[in-house]
């Protein structure tokens, strides 16, 4: 197997870096995560110049919320590769991940390269020759004058509705300012009247701004400044009763909405799938019914999950790929359990209480660090304070919904186990 081939070479040539990281690329697919950053670190040392090693490492070390052993690798990898994108971006999200704003939004600005476009920065749509935006600089919008800012989408939808908080924000400033969303986020946005969405038509004096780089621009560094989400609206013509009905036929109420995936770019590092046994877990403590909010969920893996859980998972397939209908049937739910992604961002912009699973290596707004539950995991009388991989806590873009932490693959059980039991209680 991969495992005695690797010892094998390992074995029978001293200084081999390439089998090491192949090694540790192995360790990470199993979960071993120590062994993995083992492995990356004897690749290093015996070829301090090996980018491919030191980048590993560090995508190992953020997973596992090391933060700043992390940064420390990134940072190698930059001085090895100037130009490497994904070090850059990985870099910046584990800064936003611990909080440092102000650093970490001046990296993330290279998230356009790192998700594998071929355009350095946010292209410009009034070129046709595949120009880019020039690279923006810190300012005060108030100084725009007379000059429209048009705010660019992000590359994911997810993405879109965290940083369409900022429109409001400036519109109180005076900006005059357009959101030229996405047609599947820029329907659901409104904050008391619909927000300012881009009339089509780019002026040559237009000020071009990825709606993700309004925090750079802004100086952002205090998590505690941040905008509260937006409140979002169904565009889908699918009439609230119809589905209501159609929930009403497969099941009864209380109704909980789930997803066990995270669709999101591999520059992310976002994790595995939770595995059908631990989404079984919640269906089957639900006292209601729970519905699949899972874009991308197949009829087979609906139907294992069902299997496991002794009662069923209602898949809505037709419903759930388009955030608008997502959106109307998050408006019938009573709760929200799963993984980060578009449904957790949209059911949270909707205010659905809601539960979400963070593990090492999810979105950098579901934050970092571990605040233990009291007695979780420990017999009566031990240490309250010891550390047991599992925790709870707060994103300061989404402070009304309840995080459940898993510092590390082996404490997932726990994990799920904990919000199982919250679910139980509901």
């Amino acid at each position: 197997d991969a495992d005695a081939l690797l010892a094998s070479a390992i074995a029978a040539q001293a200084v081999f870096p390439q089998a090491y990281n192949n090694r540790g690329n192995l360790r990470a697919r199993q979960g071993r995560s120590e062994e993995a950053i083992e492995a990356y670190e004897f690749a290093t040392r015996q070829f301090p110049g090996y980018k491919e090693a030191w980048f590993n490492m560090a995508l190992e070390l953020e997973r596992s919320n090391r933060i700043e052993p992390a940064l420390a690798a990134f940072d190698q990898v930059v001085r090895l590769d100037g130009k490497h994108a994904p070090a850059h971006f990985a870099r910046a999200r584990s800064l936003l991940r611990a909080g440092r704003y102000r650093e970490g939004f001046a990296g993330y600005l290279w998230r356009w390269a790192a998700l594998g476009g071929r355009a350095s920065y946010c292209p410009d749509p009034r070129r046709n020759d595949g120009g880019v935006l020039p690279l923006p600089r810190k300012l005060d919008f108030r100084n725009a004058g007379s000059r429209r800012v048009v705010l660019m989408p992000e590359p994911l939808p997810a993405e879109e509705l965290m940083f369409a908080r900022f429109v409001p924000m400036l519109l109180a400033s005076g900006v005059n300012v357009q959101l030229a969303a996405s047609e599947r986020i820029g329907g659901m946005l409104v904050e008391g009247a619909a927000l300012p969405m881009f009339d089509g038509q780019f002026r040559e004096d237009d000020l071009l701004l990825p709606t993700g780089d309004i925090p750079y621009v802004l100086g952002l560094d205090n998590p505690a400044d941040l905008p509260a989400p937006l409140a979002l609206a169904s565009t889908s013509l699918m009439e609230p009763q119809v589905l209501g009905q159609r929930l009403q036929a497969a099941g009864a109420g209380p109704y909980l909405a789930v997803s066990w995936r995270s669709v999101l770019s591999s520059a992310n590092a976002s994790p595995d799938a939770l595995s059908a046994e631990a989404v079984a877990e919640w269906v089957r403590v639900w006292p209601g019914t729970a519905v699949s909010v899972q874009p991308d969920a197949t009829a087979e893996e609906c139907a294992k999950i069902s299997e496991l859980a002794g009662k069923p998972l209602l898949a809505m397939g037709d419903v759930v790929t388009a955030p608008s209908r997502l959106l109307a049937l998050m408006g019938q739910m009573h709760q929200f359990v799963g993984v980060s992604g578009l449904p957790m961002h949209i059911a949270a912009n909707a205010g659905l209480p809601t539960r979400v699973l963070v593990r090492p290596g999810d979105e950098w707004c579901l934050g970092d660090g571990l605040a233990q539950f009291e007695g979780q995991g420990k017999d009566q009388g031990e240490d309250q304070n010891e550390d047991n991989g599992v925790g709870k806590g707060e994103s300061p873009w989404y402070p009304q919904a309840e995080l459940i932490r898993c510092s590390a693959l082996p404490q997932m059980p726990q994990a799920v186990a904990e919000i199982a039991a919250r679910l139980a209680s509901a």
